[in-house]
């Protein structure tokens, strides 16, 4: 009895000085949240209460993923991923949403956080904090259940045209670019049909103030501008069409026009078949792609000028093999895609490259992120065939031989300290002051 007494006083002690102690760990989910670079990470956490959000995976019981797909020129497919973690390892859920990127962004971080907060509901049911949770219908003057036909009169097309300019001046130089661009789409299951096109135009002035200043006969100084000119222009308009052949493989064909003085075309048009295969099926894209693409193209061009080749127009024939790797876990993304196409004519006359991205959110906080993009270029038959001037050169007006191209981004970081996440507090947030 006098054992029972003092474990009594110790656990009453215990309880009001160190009440963590006694807690279990599911009292409050405990919540790692990833999301891409620009998102209102802090925002989106400060309004779920109901969780405890944490700086390390490790002890997290569940991984919040945010995950973006570009399905269409303005929609994305917004993709909240859950991995469960230590104890719920396995528990894995995907809840998804549309949105227009014409929309407010307040539109999106709306429908996320309470997409977010749907998933979250699932994992909740075996806490304490459960009992707190209630779920409101915000209009009130819906009493009945209804179920609604709706007709879309657009037969899911949608369609967007916009303008862009951008203008740019100081002392020694200026730019002016500016454009118009245009899409239609009709994306379903079981097809899909996009339309885009743009007109592009780029200009720009370098002024050389020290080799052209000078004074008149009269004594006045004088500034000659206009030393060096850059003008570019571009249009093109393309048509895509792709047929799903079940969850494998999908068959479709690629018309296209366009013009570049950059690259010395004055027209080119071509058509291109294709068809490919994904090993995984395609609704498993979002973690699982592993797929191979091949399509052949004739093509004719006409030159703005003579080519390397002497040539003024040619009609030419292309074919590609392309592949596509994604592989998204919890501990992180791998996507890749590598290609190699040439002429028919001439199989010396080729083009292959790769490009790729891993992130890897390694244990204690640590994470790396590799990407890359390199290309052998040996068909490039539309350079002109006399060669740039320094103006063109330097400037980069046309296409310039080269038979390679790369670039290679590394990034580290560790997180330390504090598992806990700060408190959202936007006082003087201003980078300014």
């Amino acid at each position: 009895m006098k054992k029972l007494i003092i474990l009594s006083i110790i656990f009453v002690i215990i309880y009001f000085i160190f009440p963590q102690i006694l807690l279990s760990s599911n009292d409050r989910l405990k919540v790692f949240f990833e999301c891409p670079s620009g998102c209102p990470k802090t925002e989106v956490m400060n309004e779920i209460k109901f969780v405890d959000f944490i700086n390390t995976k490790d002890k997290a019981d569940i991984h919040v993923k945010f995950n973006r797909i570009n399905i269409s020129q303005n929609m994305m497919k917004e993709e909240i991923l859950f991995f469960g973690v230590n104890d719920l390892n396995g528990t894995n859920d995907t809840l998804s949403f549309i949105h227009n990127q014409n929309n407010p962004e307040v539109e999106l971080f709306n429908t996320a956080t309470k997409t977010i907060k749907v998933g979250l509901m699932k994992y909740m049911t075996n806490l304490v904090e459960f009992d707190k949770i209630d779920i409101i219908y915000l209009d009130s003057s819906k009493t009945d259940i209804s179920i609604i036909d709706k007709v879309d009169t657009w037969n899911n097309w949608t369609f967007n045209t916009g303008f862009g300019g951008f203008f740019h001046g100081e002392k020694s130089y200026s730019n002016n670019n500016y454009g118009l661009n245009f899409s239609a789409e009709r994306i379903m299951e079981e097809n899909k049909i996009i339309l885009n096109g743009y007109l592009n135009n780029n200009e720009s002035i370098y002024y050389d103030f020290e080799s052209d200043t000078k004074f008149n006969e009269y004594g006045t100084f004088i500034v000659s501008k206009d030393d060096y000119k850059s003008q570019q222009s571009s249009n093109g308009f393309t048509i895509h069409f792709i047929k799903s052949i079940k969850e494998h493989m999908g068959i479709g064909i690629k018309l296209r026009y366009y013009s570049s003085t950059h690259n010395n075309i004055y027209r080119s048009i071509s058509i291109s078949p294709g068809i490919e295969y994904n090993f995984f099926p395609y609704s498993e894209a979002t973690y699982n792609r592993l797929s191979v693409l091949y399509n052949i193209k004739p093509v004719y061009n006409q030159y703005l000028e003579e080519t390397i080749y002497y040539h003024k127009s040619e009609t030419l024939f292309q074919h590609r093999l392309a592949g596509q790797i994604k592989w998204m876990k919890s501990w992180g993304t791998i996507s890749s895609n590598i290609y190699y196409k040439n002429y028919l004519h001439d199989f010396s006359q080729n083009d292959y490259g790769i490009n790729g991205n891993v992130t890897l959110n390694l244990i204690h906080n640590i994470s790396i992120e590799f990407e890359m993009y390199g290309e052998i270029d040996h068909a490039q038959l539309s350079l002109p065939n006399e060669d740039a001037s320094k103006k063109e050169v330097l400037l980069r007006i046309q296409e310039l031989e080269s038979q390679f191209s790369y670039f290679f981004i590394i990034g580290f970081s560790y997180t330390f300290g504090s598992s806990q996440v700060p408190y959202y507090n936007p006082r003087m947030d201003d980078s300014g002051w």
